[in-house]
C-alpha cells in the first residue's frame, strides 16, 4: 500500500500479486490490488479483484463500495448490475444492524432541527468545497448542526468547517452501534450522508437507523442500496422521473441544482485565452484517468485530427506513474496523434493554487464520460474555462448537463459524440468568442446558481423541513422507514409473512376469530403499499397494514369472501411438502367463486439459464442465486421451493383451480413481476387463475 500512495503502481502491483501468491485466499489484498488496478485504469480487471474478495468474505462491506465505485468508471456500465449489487450491499448491512424506532410527533413540526452530517470528506476535498459555503449560508435559528468525522484526515478547510459546525465528533474509531447510538443520543432529526459508495463511508450505521429520516447526498450520484436510507437528494435534469427505480431511496427534487460550489479563496486571476498568443489551441481534462476509456480516448482523437497543430494536456496524480502514461498514450498513437501532442503530467504535490493555475494553459475543458467531471468542471468554470460535457442516459452521466445548464452554458452540452467532435472543433475555431466566453465566464457563474449559497441554503432548509413536517404527521413508529419496504422493482423476500412473531404489538386485527370483512375484499398478502380498494395482510405490523398474521392461516376469514388475491414474491417461502399444497386451499377457501388469485415467484426455468449464461460476472451470479434460495439474511429468509409454469400449476390444480394463464406482469403494485434486472429478461413467473364455482374442491 506506501508503493501505491507513492504512485510506484507497477511496483505496488508486484508486491500485491507476490502478497496473493503467498495467500491466495486473503480478502483484504485483492481488495487492494483492486482499488490499484481502478486507478491504474484497469476497471474490469478490479472488478474482478473485488469479486473474488466477496467471494471469500461476503460481508467484507468496504468491498461493495469499492466493487459499485469501480462500476461507474465503465464505458459499458451496466445501471441493473450495478443496483443488484447495492441492494445486495444493503441486504448484508441490514442483517448485521438492530435498527431503532422513532415515534412521531406532531407537536414538534416547527421547531429547530438537529441535522447530522456523516463524511470522511470534511476538509480540503471536493465534499469540503462544495459544503463549506451551504453550511455557513444555513440559518442557525432552524437549524442546529453535528458533524461525525469518520476520518481522522483535517486540515485548514476543516478548522472553517468546525467554525460554523460547533457539535463535532471525531467517530473514526467507533464501531457501527456505538457511533449509531451517539447520532441516537444527539437526538438527530436529519441524518445526512455525504460519502455514498466512495471513501471513508459509513452507510453501515445507516442501516442501524440512529435518525427517523435519513438522507443521501453529494458525494455519490447513485443509489447507496440501504434501505433504511429514505431520501437522495438530486435535480430534476441530474434524475429523470423513469430512472427513479435505479435508487432504492425516494428522489427528492431541489430546484435549479442539487449542487452548490464554494469560490475558492485565493488570489487567482482569469488569464486571457492561450490560443491568442501561440499557435496552437490546447485542450484539456483534469479528472481522474479511470475516466478517461477507449471510447473518451477515440472521441478525443477525432478532435485533435479535426483541429491542426491543437494539443491536450492530461492531468492527474496517476499521471506521475509511467505504466499509466504508457496505458494513455498507446491508444492515442494507434489514431494517429503524434506524442508531442498529448501533455501528461502529474499533480500529487501540487497546492490547490497551484492546481487552479494550470488552468491558465487551457482554452478548452473536455468532459470524459460516461463519468463526466464535477469538481474538475465547476473549478474550470470559475477559472475562465468553458467545458464541453456530453449528455448522458443515467444520473451520473448527466452531472456535466446539470452542472452547465446551473451555469448558463446550454451550448456547451452535446448531443451525442458526433456533436460533442462538432462543437469542440467549432469553438476551436472561432478564438474571438472563445476569448470573450473566458473573459466573462467567471462572474457569470458567480451570478447563477452553481455559486449561490444563500439561494441553496434556503432550498436545503426547506427540503429538510418539508420532510421533518411529512414524517411528523404520519402514524407510524417508524415512518418513513424504508426498510420496512421493498423498493420499487425490487425482488420482495417475506419471510415475516411465514413466520409469527415474538413479542411485537398487534395492529388493527389480531389474529383470532372470524373477522367483518368489507365488499368488495381484495387482499394483498405480504406488501405494504397501500392502494384503494385492498387491505394487506402481513405477519409484521406497520404502515399500511391491515390484517396481521400468517398467509398459511387464513382461518379469520370466512368462507368465499374474497374477490381477489394478490400474493406476489410469497409462496416459494414455503415448503412444499407441509406448507405449500395446504396454503394454495386456503386461498382458495376463502375466494368467492369467480374471483381472481394473482401470483408471482421466481420463475426457476428463466433463472437457471441466467445462472448459465457466460456473460454474467461472478458477482452477478451470486445475486442469481439469491433469486433462487433467498437473500438468507436469517433464517427465514431461504425459498424452499423452485417453481416453473408446469410445477406450479400442478400445486393450483391440487388446491382445486381449473385453469390458470401465464402473463407478462400484473402492473397493480410496485413490486417484482416485472423485475428484468439482466438483459432484459423477466426473471418472474406471473399467474392468474380464477375459483371456477361454488362446487368445487381441492383434489384428493
Amino acid at each position: 500500500m506506501s508503493l501505491q500512495k507513492l504512485i510506484r503502481f507497477a511496483e505496488a502491483e508486484e508486491a500485491y500479486r507476490q502478497a496473493l501468491r503467498i495467500d491466495p485466499n486473503h480478502a483484504e489484498t485483492l481488495s487492494n490490488l483492486g482499488v490499484l488496478l481502478k486507478d491504474m485504469g484497469r476497471i474490469r480487471e478490479a472488478e474482478r479483484s473485488y469479486q473474488q474478495a466477496l467471494l471469500l468474505d461476503p460481508d467484507y462491506f468496504l468491498v461493495y463500495s469499492n466493487l459499485l465505485f469501480a462500476q461507474t468508471y465503465r464505458c459499458d456500465a451496466n445501471r441493473e448490475e450495478s443496483l443488484a449489487t447495492a441492494r445486495l450491499f444493503g441486504e448484508r448491512v441490514a442483517a448485521k444492524a438492530v435498527p431503532f424506532t422513532h415515534k412521531p410527533h406532531p407537536n414538534n413540526i416547527h421547531r429547530r432541527l438537529r441535522i447530522g452530517l456523516v463524511s470522511g470528506d470534511l476538509r480540503n476535498h471536493p465534499v469540503g468545497f462544495f459544503l463549506e459555503g451551504v453550511v455557513a449560508a444555513l440559518p442557525p435559528e432552524k437549524l442546529e448542526l453535528f458533524a461525525y468525522a469518520t476520518s481522522c484526515l483535517e486540515d485548514l478547510s476543516t478548522k472553517k468547517l468546525k467554525k460554523i459546525i460547533s457539535n463535532w465528533h471525531r467517530v473514526e474509531g467507533l464501531s457501527d452501534a456505538e457511533l449509531a447510538q451517539l447520532i441516537r443520543s444527539d437526538a438527530i432529526d436529519i441524518l445526512v450522508d455525504l460519502s455514498g459508495h466512495t471513501a471513508y463511508n459509513r452507510l453501515s450505521v445507516f442501516a442501524w437507523k440512529p435518525a427517523p429520516i435519513q438522507v443521501t447526498w453529494l458525494g455519490y450520484c447513485a443509489t447507496t442500496g440501504v434501505q433504511a436510507m429514505d431520501y437522495v437528494l438530486v435535480d430534476s435534469i441530474t434524475l429523470k422521473p423513469e430512472q427513479t427505480i435505479d435508487f432504492v431511496e425516494k428522489p427528492w427534487y431541489l430546484p435549479d441544482c442539487y449542487l452548490c460550489f464554494t469560490p475558492p479563496d485565493l488570489p487567482i486571476p482569469v488569464s486571457p485565452l492561450p490560443a491568442l498568443a501561440q499557435p496552437f489551441v490546447t485542450f484539456g481534462c483534469f479528472n481522474n484517468t479511470a475516466k478517461i476509456n477507449p471510447n473518451v480516448i477515440a472521441c478525443w482523437a477525432r478532435i485533435l485530427l479535426a483541429v491542426p497543430n491543437s494539443r491536450l494536456l492530461l492531468k492527474n496524480p496517476a499521471l506521475t506513474d509511467a505504466t499509466v502514461q504508457r496505458s494513455l498514450m498507446e491508444p492515442f498513437q494507434r489514431a494517429g496523434i503524434a506524442p508531442e501532442r498529448l501533455i501528461l503530467e502529474g499533480s500529487r504535490q501540487q497546492t490547490r493554487k497551484q492546481h487552479l493555475e494550470c488552468h491558465h494553459r487551457l482554452d478548452m475543458a473536455l468532459d470524459p464520460f460516461p463519468y463526466p467531471g464535477v469538481t474538475t468542471s465547476v473549478e474550470a468554470l470559475w477559472m475562465g474555462v468553458p467545458v464541453l460535457t456530453l449528455q448522458g442516459g443515467c444520473v451520473l452521466s448527466r452531472q456535466g448537463e446539470t452542472l452547465l445548464q446551473a451555469a448558463g452554458l446550454p451550448d456547451w452540452i452535446a448531443r451525442d459524440v458526433d456533436d460533442y467532435v462538432a462543437k469542440a472543433v467549432t469553438f476551436a475555431s472561432d478564438l474571438p468568442r472563445l476569448a470573450t466566453v473566458r473573459a466573462g465566464l467567471r462572474q457569470q457563474v458567480l451570478r447563477s446558481p452553481l455559486f449561490d449559497a444563500p439561494r441553496f441554503a434556503n432550498h436545503l432548509t426547506q427540503a429538510w423541513q418539508e420532510m421533518w413536517r411529512i414524517w411528523s404527521l404520519s402514524d407510524s413508529v417508524s415512518a418513513p422507514n424504508r426498510a420496512e419496504r421493498p423498493p420499487e422493482g425490487s425482488i420482495p423476500h417475506h419471510p415475516a409473512i411465514l413466520f409469527k412473531p415474538h413479542d411485537q404489538p398487534v395492529e388493527r386485527e389480531a389474529i383470532g376469530a372470524e373477522c367483518a370483512v368489507p365488499s368488495p375484499f381484495r387482499l394483498h398478502i405480504g406488501g405494504y403499499e397501500v392502494k384503494d380498494g385492498w387491505k394487506i395482510l402481513n405477519i409484521r405490523p406497520g404502515q399500511g397494514v391491515d390484517y396481521v398474521g400468517d398467509c398459511k392461516d387464513l382461518s379469520r376469514f370466512p368462507d368465499g369472501c374474497c374477490d381477489e388475491i394478490y400474493a406476489s414474491h410469497v409462496i416459494e417461502h414455503l415448503p412444499y411438502q407441509r406448507d405449500l399444497p395446504t396454503t394454495l386451499v386456503e386461498f382458495h377457501r376463502v375466494m368467492k367463486p369467480g374471483a381472481m388469485l394473482r401470483i408471482s415467484v421466481p420463475d426457476l426455468d428463466i433463472l437457471c439459464q441466467l445462472f448459465l449464461d457466460k456473460r454474467m460476472s461472478d458477482q452477478t451470479r451470486l445475486h442469481v442465486m439469491r433469486m433462487m434460495f433467498g437473500g438468507q439474511t436469517d433464517e427465514n429468509d431461504f425459498h424452499h421451493v423452485g417453481l416453473n409454469f408446469e410445477i406450479l400449476s400442478r400445486f393450483l390444480v391440487r388446491a382445486g383451480f381449473k385453469s390458470m394463464q401465464r402473463v407478462e406482469k400484473f402492473s397493480i403494485f410496485n413490486d417484482a413481476s416485472s423485475f428484468a434486472p439482466y438483459f432484459g429478461i423477466p426473471i418472474s413467473l406471473n399467474v392468474e387463475t380464477i375459483k371456477q364455482g361454488p362446487a368445487d374442491a381441492p383434489d384428493s
